[in-house]
C-alpha cells in the first residue's frame, strides 16, 4: 500500500553498471594477470621496460600519433580514444619497479587492461624489428585484441559516471553494459 502523496521514483541502476565492470576487471586480473602477466613480470621485467621504452614511453610527453604508429594502431584507434595518460602512468611503475609490489593498484580498471592488451599481447614491428607478443593469447587474433581493447575503454567510459553519482534509471542502458561485459568475459575465457 502506498502512502498518500508518495512519489514513485525510478530506481538507480548505477550499482549494477559498477558491478558488471568490476566482474570483468576481476576476470581479466585472474585470467590475464595472474596466469600470464604477473609471473612473466617477475622473471622478465627488463624486457617489459625495454618495450615501453621502444614505444616511446621513456619520453616525458610521448606523442599519441607516434605511439599509435609504433604499436601498429594508426587508423585502428584514434589518438583521442587511446589511453595515453593511463599508459604513461602504468609505464612509470614498470620503470621504477613498483609494478612488482603495487600490481592491484596499477591494474585496476578496464582501461589499464586495454593498455596491457594493446602493448603486450600483440606482435609489433618497431623500426623494422618484430617484437613480441610478450603475452600469448592464441585464441585471440590481433583484430579481436584491438576490438576488445576498444570495448574495454568504452565500458570504462560508461562505468566512470556511475561511480561518480550519475544515475542510470533506465534498465536498457544497464542491459547494454551487462551484455557487453558478458561478451568480453566469454572472449577472455576463450
Amino acid at each position: 500500500m502506498r502512502a498518500e502523496g508518495a512519489v514513485n521514483l525510478p530506481i538507480d541502476k548505477a550499482p549494477s553498471v559498477l558491478e558488471f565492470c568490476k566482474a570483468l576487471d576481476l576476470i581479466l586480473e585472474k585470467h590475464l594477470g595472474q596466469k600470464h602477466l604477473f609471473p612473466k613480470l617477475d622473471r622478465e621485467l627488463h624486457d617489459f621496460q625495454t618495450l615501453w621504452h621502444r614505444i616511446g614511453f621513456g619520453e616525458d610527453y610521448p606523442h599519441a600519433d607516434r605511439v599509435l604508429q609504433l604499436l601498429g594502431l594508426k587508423g585502428k584507434i584514434t589518438p583521442e580514444l587511446f589511453p595515453l595518460h593511463k599508459a604513461k602512468q602504468m609505464c612509470g611503475t614498470f620503470f621504477n619497479g613498483k609494478i612488482l609490489q603495487d600490481r592491484f593498484k596499477i591494474f585496476d580498471g578496464l582501461r589499464a587492461w586495454a593498455v596491457i592488451l594493446l602493448v603486450f599481447t600483440r606482435k609489433l614491428s618497431i623500426q623494422g624489428a618484430e617484437v613480441g607478443p610478450m603475452l600469448k593469447l592464441p585464441h585471440l587474433s590481433d583484430e579481436k585484441i584491438i576490438l576488445m581493447s576498444k570495448r574495454l575503454m568504452q565500458l570504462q567510459d560508461l562505468r566512470n559516471p556511475a561511480a561518480h553519482r550519475q544515475t542510470y534509471p533506465e534498465l536498457e542502458s544497464v542491459k547494454v553494459v551487462r551484455s557487453e561485459a558478458i561478451e568480453l568475459i566469454n572472449l577472455i575465457l576463450g
